[in-house]
């Protein structure tokens, strides 16, 4: 009879034994598998405020280049201007200067450059 108590018993504890061993794995799992979703989670929400302050460097770099693009445009129209007003009085220096001599053509062209000299610095003071 005491065998088949001490064969129930040896059962029994080791039914136990893999009741725990089972129940203690699956808390382990369980255990690993909050912890690694927790960490998921708090990586998400670092990389959305990373992806978030990106976005803003962006759009401040956006808007420093299109003011650049502006500042540009606005310096082109500028030189446009003072390049066709510069190629007029040019040309009706040349067409003064083709009936003039020689002497009187290179105190002529001297002249021009010195008014010249004296526009580009105008604009680059402006």
């Amino acid at each position: 009879m005491t065998e088949k108590i001490s064969k129930k018993n040896s059962d029994k504890i080791e039914r136990d034994k893999k009741f725990l061993m089972a129940a203690g794995t699956v808390f382990f799992l369980t255990l690993i598998f909050l912890l690694w979703g927790f960490n998921l989670k708090s990586d998400f929400d670092v990389s959305i405020v990373n992806d978030s302050q990106t976005e803003r460097e962006i759009d401040e770099l956006m808007s420093s280049l299109l003011n650049t693009v502006d500042d540009t445009k606005e310096e082109v129209k500028d030189f446009k201007v003072f390049a066709s007003s510069t190629l007029s009085t040019e040309k009706a220096l040349d067409d003064t200067v083709s009936s003039q001599e020689p002497e009187t053509r290179t105190i002529t062209t001297s002249h021009f450059l010195q008014e010249l000299k004296e526009r580009l610095e105008e604009n680059i003071n402006d």
